[in-house]
């Protein structure tokens, strides 16, 4: 009986084991047909085992090599014949390696990837347009310096066990995603128009995947979210997104914005360090004439002659040669231990074709010239961890920022160029946050404090007060302060708790922490798994219909109703609650101090104010030879 019984078990095994390897083999790819030709995947699985597909690495650009280094994208269309394979990460866009002297990516890497649910529809033509997913487009942070679209950390295994469609993707960053002349010869910002075309590609093309390209909320974080805010700005985006999630950066941030001149000699300084800078140029071009014809006479006064477009041309025909390992080391320099972070980034750029950023974002936001459309807004608990967890852990670090604060302060809070009078300002930051005097101990409580509320917090609820009150469309703010496993401020892979740093609400859309500090064997624990349902339960029915919602969590209030917003945990708990009054002794001092310190909007619009200018001096001139004709016509009367 017993053997029979073993037998029938075995058999049972068997049978099973065959209809698992008869699935398998069975089991083709996924494919769909794209615009450019049919595009052959791969299936994955989320935390919950739904079954996904996903196509990695479609090109959405031409690699911006050669002649179009530091020329707006051209989007792909090239079409191919047979079936192409979209199953690995394709490489990320060149930049350097934090922490070390390594060069990371590639110039050709504007690359972007899908994930969608709903395959099996994908390729019936009956299909209608009301069964399409929304679309969530991530666009990742990195001071504008650094990040990809890699996805082993931005993997879909969390969002995706909700009904939408994710796109992550690659743009170029620092000097090649930035550089600008400050003119129409470089007017920069390639890394936001990259942004733009990838938004092109889904609007032509996520309709394959199941998703709809009407109904498309784009989301990022830190530099992400500072060009999502900012691209809600500009005409060039009309129609290409329909709601906004940006954490940890606004478009109005200190760091998120440069002038044309700021940027212009962040550019100027790597032209410098490669020869590429205009008096290394015209010295050789001089030095080669005189080799070749034994006089300079003639190309000196040519040169006498170039207009500083000419010089400026000059200047860009040289680094578009320039090696680009080169290009991404001359592109790095600190005043002080990698601060401030964002030497480079979007700038204001006149009109013309491709531009972006034409209109001051302070100017846009304060005149509503902005997309009314649904936006979640939000911060971490402890956003200054970025710059101080490091001081926390080396002593050599605090004490060389205690002996030289007034000196650095400006550009670890990412102030250097906007701030009319320092050490006044200063003197207010220390008697706030410090009762007017650097005590180690008082610092230690208050440092992540100051920087967090100077380069995050206070942007942040300002561009909130300004824009919500210009809405039609509902605002929604949220604070995350739940501490969970895996945290950013883990330096050196040595699990550290200082808080709920930058980037850590991040990990609850993507196991991107996870992956990253793999190597100390943590698991997600039960608060975390809750917290990751509740992030991308929210976030997810957000792209559905507009409105943040969760089960079992309180009704998230849009913030135009009483300035209140969702607090999302406390410590290690995941309690949810809506709450008032946000830290407002804190964002009351830092709006007076940017009202009395902070440098005046020289530039609203590309020559607007040059303008002005140029008329009150011409109305100047007038008036003055006027009251001298009006002088001498009474002194001949007498």
């Amino acid at each position: 009986m017993n053997s029979r019984i073993e037998s029938l078990i075995v058999l049972g095994l068997l049978v099973l084991v065959s209809r698992v390897l008869v699935s398998l083999a069975v089991k083709e790819p996924p494919e769909v047909n794209t615009n450019f030709g049919r595009v052959k995947g791969l299936w994955l699985s989320t935390v919950r085992h739904r079954e996904i597909a996903g196509f990695i690495g479609l090109p959405y650009a031409e690699p911006p090599v050669g002649d179009l280094r530091f020329e707006n994208p051209r989007l792909w269309t090239e079409k191919w014949n047979e079936t192409k394979n979209a199953t690995e990460d394709q490489s990320a866009c060149a930049q350097g390696n934090v922490g070390s002297s390594e060069i990371l990516g590639s110039e050709d890497c504007l690359y972007i990837n899908v994930f969608t649910p709903v395959v099996y529809e994908v390729n019936d033509t009956t299909t209608s347009g009301s069964e399409r997913l929304p679309v969530i487009v991530y666009v990742h942070g990195g001071s504008f310096n650094f990040g990809s679209s890699n996805t082993s950390k931005l993997a879909p295994t969390y969002l995706l066990d909700h009904d939408v469609v994710l796109v992550t993707f690659n743009y170029r960053l620092n000097v090649f995603g930035f550089f600008s002349t400050g003119n129409a010869v470089t007017p920069g910002n390639y890394g936001l128009k990259d942004q733009v075309a990838a938004l092109h590609w889904v609007q032509n093309n996520i309709e394959a995947f199941g998703g709809d390209p009407r109904s498309v909320t784009l989301v990022g974080i830190s530099a992400g979210a500072a060009s999502v805010h900012l691209l809600a700005t500009s005409n060039a985006t009309e129609n290409l997104f329909h709601k906004i999630i940006t954490m940890s950066g606004v478009a109005t941030a200190s760091w998120a914005f440069h002038t044309r001149e700021d940027i212009r000699n962040s550019s100027m300084v790597v032209a410098k360090r490669l020869l590429c800078d205009i008096e290394s140029i015209l010295e050789r071009e001089e030095l080669e004439d005189y080799e070749s014809n034994g006089n300079d006479t003639e190309l000196i006064e040519e040169n006498s002659y170039l207009t500083e477009d000419a010089k400026d041309q000059k200047v860009l025909e040289c680094l578009k040669k320039a090696d680009y390992k080169k290009l991404v080391q001359a592109g790095y320099w600190f005043e002080w231990r990698g601060n401030p972070a964002c030497y480079f980034g979007p700038t204001l750029e006149a009109e013309a074709d491709g531009a972006v950023i034409t209109t001051h974002p302070d100017y846009s936001l304060k005149h509503g010239q902005i997309r009314d459309i649904p936006w979640i807004s939000g911060l971490v608990n402890d956003e200054g961890l970025v710059k101080t967890s490091d001081l926390f852990l080396m002593s050599q670090l605090k004490e060389e920022f205690l002996e030289n604060f007034d000196s650095l302060l400006p550009y670890v809070l990412e102030l250097q160029n906007n701030i009319e009078d320092f050490n006044a300002s200063n003197r207010e930051i220390v008697n706030f946050y410090f009762n007017g005097e650097l005590d180690p101990e008082l610092f230690d409580e208050n440092i992540t404090e100051m920087i967090g509320d100077g380069i995050m917090a206070w942007p942040t609820y300002e561009a909130l007060k300004i824009q919500s009150a210009k809405m039609k469309s509902n605002a929604y703010f949220y604070v995350f302060s739940y501490e969970g496993t895996f945290s950013n401020t883990f330096r050196w892979d040595i699990p550290f708790h200082f808080g709920v740093a930058h980037g850590d609400d991040a990990n609850y859309l993507f196991p991107i922490l996870n992956k990253k500090f793999e190597e100390l064997q943590l698991m997600n624990t039960l608060g975390d798994i809750t917290m990751i349902n509740i992030m991308c339960e929210l976030f997810s029915s957000f792209a559905q219909t507009g409105v943040p919602s969760a089960r079992l969590t309180t009704e998230w209030e849009p913030f135009q109703k009483a300035h209140r917003f969702l607090r999302l945990g406390s410590d290690h708990r995941t309690d949810i609650n809506m709450e008032s009054n946000f830290l407002p002794e804190r964002m009351s001092f830092w709006s007076e101090l940017m009202s009395n310190y902070s440098r005046p909007v020289r530039e609203i619009k590309v020559g607007l104010i040059n303008a002005s200018i140029k008329n009150t001096s011409q109305f100047t001139i007038i008036s003055l030879l006027l009251t001298i004709f009006i002088h001498l016509f009474f002194l001949s009367i007498r």
